[in-house]
């Protein structure tokens, strides 16, 4: 009984304050009909179902929001102009709703809000981003002492809004219908106790992964490469050569002179001693000696060259327009003829011997292009079957009884690593990657029953297979009140926000088939973006 009636004192109080302040608002400012400056804004901004919402109106809510202060470029990128014109929008379908509802609000009522809290209403679209500020936002109306100040908030109003004072308190209307109509639609959302034991369990409990990947592109050099394998391989695969010579056509057509090479390369460090030097140059001038004397340059490359990329590739180092390669060896390439083998030459890498294979100018013929793509996509495929045959190999071991670090070893010398991640969540990124959502997703499906997934996952272009290493759980014991307090209030608010985000979407929905929404173009313009 007595709690009743300390409520209804409570809300009586209240009431008296929001009635005093209302009129203490109209006695200050002549009442919402007194008019400033300017009532700038005749030009419609959105024609909403019979409303309009002017230009000056858009503008001004533009400034209340602080998007004014934005340099027109930035503004644009953020689309701040289009996330205020969907507020104003669904605002007003809302403001609509709550009057079939029988809601209504005064003027004075609206502008009570302004006079007790600095604050006035703003709606922003359901889907801005949550660093914009929106709902109430404080507008420099009060003094040092928080205490109302009429003659800031009138200058405000008409000087930096640009609105008469009648025109703000329209506004706020339709504001705080809005306002009130999203607490109505969120009246029954509650969050129950499982819920925030289970956003408890998403929150503290960890998972730590042991994995190893395979990397396709690692093995690239290793796939060896011959003018029949890749024929053979391009037949099987029409489709997938046209689509990769489509998207790289660009490097095939309308081009400078171009030169396509092969070469030999035998490593020497530019820090090599003397001695490593002469060795390396007696090695270089022994394979050049082998040209000269008629043996195969691409077989002497794939069998001799220390370049680990070309050599499966006969030392093709495909077509190059001039600036792409080595600048020494560039010179000596562009200068010699189709055919001709250099002398040996020395680069950064080492030391060089030369063939040109062909120079272009323009177009490269669609053949010659397309054997160059074949080449290196039949490279790529074969690297990644050898991949996955590690990758199946490895955890097929794993299975019967291998522990990770001894089939890493079972693999050739260096070939993976062992790799830990730290403890992650279920909104963490373990190993970085587009499927990254999902390879946590099997993270926390693991067990210490089954510690070690099935399959080779897929990430990105490369290989992992994982196991469990640790799983920390949630502990009731640790759930306080503090945490329980913190993670409803989160969750209510999220619940609420997104029933809110569903009924406006239905609203617009329903006035967009009645082409209720027209919405003038100018008005998102960013001018000097």
């Amino acid at each position: 009984m007595f709690g009743k009636l300390a409520k209804s004192l409570t809300q009586m109080a209240l009431g008296a304050i929001v009635v005093l302040l209302s009129v203490v608002f109209a006695l200050q400012f002549g009442g919402p009909q007194a008019e400033g400056c300017s009532s700038n804004g005749a030009a419609y901004g959105a024609k909403i179902l019979g409303t309009t919402v002017t230009e000056g109106e858009f503008d001004a809510g533009y400034v209340m929001a602080g998007f004014d202060r934005y340099p027109p470029a930035t503004a644009q990128n953020a689309r701040l102009r289009e996330i205020l014109m969907d507020g104003l929008v669904e605002r007003t379908l809302l403001a609509k709703e709550a009057r079939e509802l029988g809601l209504d609000v005064t003027e004075d009522e609206a502008m009570a809000q302004l006079a007790r809290t600095g604050k006035a209403y703003l709606s922003l679209g359901v889907d801005a981003p949550p660093h914009l500020a929106s709902g109430a936002i404080a507008l420099p109306v009060m003094d040092s002492d928080d205490v109302f100040d009429k003659e800031a908030a009138r200058r405000f109003i008409q000087y930096r809004l640009r609105r008469s004072v009648a025109e703000f308190a329209k506004a706020q209307v339709e504001e705080t219908l809005a306002h009130r109509m999203r607490q109505w639609a969120t009246l029954t959302v509650a969050v129950s106790p499982q819920e925030v034991w289970d956003a408890y369990v998403r929150e503290t409990e960890t998972v730590t992964l042991r994995y190893v990947r395979f990397v396709p592109s690692d093995l690239e050099s290793t796939v060896p490469v011959d003018d029949e394998a890749v024929a053979i391989w391009s037949k099987g695969h029409p489709k997938e050569l046209q689509e990769e010579y489509e998207r790289k056509k660009y490097r095939y057509t309308g081009l400078g002179e171009q030169v396509r090479a092969r070469h030999i390369l035998v490593a020497v460090a530019s820090d090599a001693t003397d001695a490593d030097k002469t060795a390396g140059r007696k090695r270089a001038e022994a394979l050049l000696a082998r040209v000269r004397r008629g043996e195969d340059f691409a077989t002497l490359a794939r069998t001799s060259s220390e370049d680990e990329l070309t050599a499966p590739r006969g030392g093709d180092l495909g077509y190059n327009p001039k600036g792409r390669l080595d600048s020494g060896l560039e010179e000596t390439l562009f200068a010699m003829e189709v055919g001709q083998v250099s002398d040996v030459l020395e680069s950064p890498k080492g030391l060089h011997i030369l063939k040109v294979e062909d120079l272009q100018e323009g177009d490269v013929p669609m053949e010659l292009a397309k054997a160059e793509l074949a080449t290196n996509l039949f490279v790529q495929d074969q690297a990644r079957e050898k991949a996955n045959a590690f990758a199946s190999s490895f955890l097929e071991q794993v299975k019967t009884g291998s522990s990770f670090d001894d089939a890493a070893t079972a693999l050739e010398d260096g070939m993976v690593a062992v790799t830990v991640t730290q403890a992650f969540g279920r909104g963490g990124t373990p190993v970085a990657g587009e499927q990254s959502a999902e390879l946590v997703k099997i993270a926390f499906e693991l067990s210490e029953e089954s510690p070690l997934h099935p399959e080779v996952f897929s990430m990105d272009a490369d290989l992992l297979v994982m196991e469990l290493k640790d799983r920390a759980v949630a502990d009731a014991n640790a759930f306080s009140d503090e945490d329980r307090s913190r993670l409803e209030r989160g969750l209510l608010s999220s619940k609420r926000r997104e029933t809110v985000r569903l009924f406006v979407e239905e609203l617009r929905e329903r006035a967009e088939d009645k082409k209720g929404i027209k919405i003038n173009p100018v008005v998102l313009a960013y001018g000097d973006a």
